[in-house]
């Protein structure tokens, strides 16, 4: 059973005019951070409009600075490392991006559906499972050409994102809120006891 995560007022959101595509998560290699790094590559090669955000810390982090500079990104690319107030920088956010190769159901992507970010996401884990159907865009893992595909479609528009990130945090408040997970491990602790054999009058256990 996933952990819930709280449900935060949408209100705080900031928003500018430069589009932020945000990631949150440990700089390891089962991240892939350096794959999402080469598709804001392809996306700056093809004139779009944004800004890259990826938050944490990691012993991967030195690495993706130096393919940050490689690839000329520096203008494009923040890594302004690890935060004890990750909901701060999510609210600053218009896109969230998970290009990891290996994966549970990561935290971070609960938390920036309840925020109401359309997600684009690899398909490892229960990543797919957790966005469904209308909520963000889903696509193979270690491919950086797929992961700017899919946020280009949704650089280009603002009101996919918009009815993406409605949907993303509906899907959390049904599924994923601290209320709903509360609601589950209830009924399955009621199954469970229901289900339970009643002991036989005399029988010692």
């Amino acid at each position: 059973m996933p952990n819930g995560v709280p449900l935060p007022d949408l209100a705080a959101r900031e928003t500018g005019p430069v589009p932020v595509i945000g990631a949150v998560g440990r700089f390891v290699p089962e991240k892939a951070f350096d794959r999402l790094v080469e598709a804001a590559a392809l996306l700056r090669d093809r004139s779009l409009e944004f800004r890259l955000v990826i938050i944490g810390d990691g012993p991967e982090l030195l690495a993706v600075q130096e393919r940050v500079v490689t690839l000329g990104l520096e203008g494009r690319v923040g890594l302004p490392g690890y935060t004890t107030d990750v909901n701060a920088q999510l609210a600053k956010m218009d896109i969230f991006a998970s290009s990891s190769i290996q994966e549970g159901l990561p935290v971070a992507l609960l938390e920036a559906m309840s925020w109401g970010l359309p997600i684009v996401a690899t398909d490892v884990g229960a990543v797919a499972s957790a966005v469904g159907v209308g909520a963000g865009k889903i696509v193979a893992p270690g491919d950086p050409t797929a992961l700017a595909a899919a946020l280009e479609e949704l650089l280009a528009s603002q009101a996919l994102r918009a009815a993406l990130g409605a949907a993303a945090r509906r899907r959390v408040e049904r599924e994923f809120s601290i209320a709903s997970i509360a609601r589950r491990h209830r009924d399955t602790y009621r199954s469970l006891l229901a289900a339970r054999p009643t002991p036989q009058a005399g029988v010692v256990r």
